[in-house]
Parts: structure tokens; C-alpha cells; sequence
């Protein structure tokens, strides 16, 4: 799940909550999808931007 449609579930599950059609525990999963999918977002850069420079680096070009 992206963090746009992670954030998009929260604000769902907190309108449902709100009216009293959706549970706690249906807002406390939203919020921990959300905070998953925003951990995934970070690691996918640093993983990104690591392979990055390990392939300029067998490349011999200079690091950015």
C-alpha cells in the first residue's frame, strides 16, 4: 500500500469511527498501515540512493 492510499484509509476509517460505523480497532489498524507504509517509502529510498552510489562507484564516475 502507498502512503497516499494509506493516508486516504485513515481519513476513511476516522470519518467512520466518527459517525460510529467503524471500530477503534479498524482506526488503530488504518494508523499502523500508514506508519508501515511510510517506513517502506524510507527504506525503498535509502535502498535506492545506497545502489545508486555503489553503481557510480563500479562505474568509476565521481559521487554525488
Amino acid at each position: 500500500m502507498s502512503v497516499e492510499q494509506a493516508e486516504e484509509s485513515l481519513m476513511i476509517q476516522k470519518a467512520s469511527y466518527e459517525v460510529g460505523i467503524g471500530t477503534n480497532l479498524d482506526l488503530r489498524d488504518a494508523v499502523v498501515a500508514l506508519d508501515t507504509a511510510k517506513k517502506n517509502y524510507i527504506q525503498a529510498l535509502y535502498s535506492y540512493n545506497t545502489n545508486k552510489v555503489k553503481l557510480e562507484q563500479v562505474m568509476g564516475l565521481p559521487v554525488k
